[in-house]
Order: structure tokens, then C-alpha cells, then sequence
């Protein structure tokens, strides 16, 4: 590959990656409508998705190291139960959509995988997650995955869109943001954007 295509293939990323961070900055400013707000999200995050598909190797390949989100390694729900409640029965599949931590002895939230913060969104009440932040990783088998880290205290990031992290960093501390009935950490799994169950990852932690 040319070293202008490789240039080519970056800047594509980086811009689509900058108009993700537009797009969820604006709209949970100034969209009161949280199912609005995800679905135009996740519409450029589609975007992104299909550009890496398209052009491998542009984001950099974290060693398969693991480390727990919290202190507490205690999961209060699993992933898929209560697939009959309101919140989760419309999702696809029906169920809860990650796994819900205690965090108990402290708030304090930290990186499960090394990546590339991609959003911080300082939605309280824009979005069923509140404030949260995503981080987007390439696993060694090539595999494209996405960590939702939800439920967060707003201003307690540590990270900003565009840092590096490393599994333990700490990134923030949770809060009493989005659909939330008690202190706990939510974290969605996504691997070549399909949603999937993080406890055979978190497992290894």
C-alpha cells in the first residue's frame, strides 16, 4: 500500500471518527428525546464501523490483556435476564444488553481492555446509559470491539475523545445518570458491532 493511500485511510477515519463526537455532542444538547439521540449515534457510529471494515489496520491492535472495571468484582445482572421487563423486551435480542457491577467499596471506574476513547457523553438525561463513554479496540484475532461504560458521574471523566488508554486506567466514577435505580456500573459489549454478552471476556480479568 502507497503511503498516500495509508495517509488516505486515516484521514477518512479520523474525520468520520470527529463527525461521531459532533454528532453525539450536538444532539445530546440540544435533542430532548433519548431514543433520537442513540439512533442518530448510532447511525454514524454504522458509518465508522464500515470504513474499518473497509480499510484495516488503522486503528492499532491492543494486546489481549484484561483487567476488571471496578473494584468490586460482584455482577448484579447478567446478560439477557429479565428479557419480559419494559426496558429490555424491545431489544435486540430481548433481555438486558450487558452486565450491571457493584460498586460497593468504591465508585471509581476503570479501562477493561486498551483503545481509543471514541465518546464521552455528558447526557444525565438524554440517554438510558446518562452520562457514559465508549471505547473502541482492535483485538489480535482482528475482531473490532466497543466497550459502553454507563451510568456515570458527570465531570468525573478522566479521559477525553482521542486518548489511548490501558487496561486499570481509570477513566471515571460512577453516578446516578440515565435509567438507574442504584449505584452500579453498566457495560455493553460490542464485537464487529453486534451486542454480546462481556462476561466470557470479563471472565479472564
Amino acid at each position: 500500500m502507497s503511503e498516500e493511500l495509508q495517509e488516505f485511510r486515516q484521514r477518512l477515519i479520523e474525520g468520520l471518527e470527529a463527525l461521531r463526537g459532533e454528532v453525539a455532542r450536538v444532539a445530546g444538547d440540544c435533542i430532548d428525546d433519548a431514543e433520537l439521540t442513540t439512533a442518530l449515534v448510532e447511525r454514524v457510529d454504522a458509518l465508522v464501523g464500515m470504513a474499518r471494515k473497509e480499510f484495516p489496520g488503522v486503528l492499532p491492535t491492543s494486546p489481549d490483556i484484561w483487567s476488571w472495571p471496578t473494584r468490586d468484582k460482584v455482577v448484579t445482572q447478567h446478560f439477557g435476564e429479565n428479557p419480559s421487563l419494559p426496558a429490555y423486551r424491545n431489544l435486540k435480542p430481548p433481555g438486558h444488553e450487558g452486565l450491571d457491577i457493584a460498586t460497593r467499596s468504591s465508585l471509581d471506574v476503570y479501562a477493561c481492555y486498551a483503545g481509543k476513547v471514541y465518546m464521552v457523553a455528558e447526557w444525565p438525561n438524554r440517554h438510558p446509559y446518562g452520562f457514559h463513554m465508549r471505547i473502541e479496540s482492535q483485538m489480535p484475532n482482528g475482531r473490532n470491539l466497543k466497550v459502553a461504560y454507563a451510568h456515570l458521574e458527570p465531570g468525573s471523566a478522566r479521559v477525553k475523545v482521542g486518548d489511548l488508554v490501558k487496561p486499570g486506567q481509570m477513566l471515571a466514577r460512577v453516578g446516578r445518570t440515565g435509567n438507574i435505580t442504584g449505584l452500579h456500573l453498566h457495560v455493553t459489549f460490542k464485537v464487529n458491532d453486534a451486542i454480546v454478552d462481556p462476561w466470557p471476556f470479563l471472565e479472564r480479568a
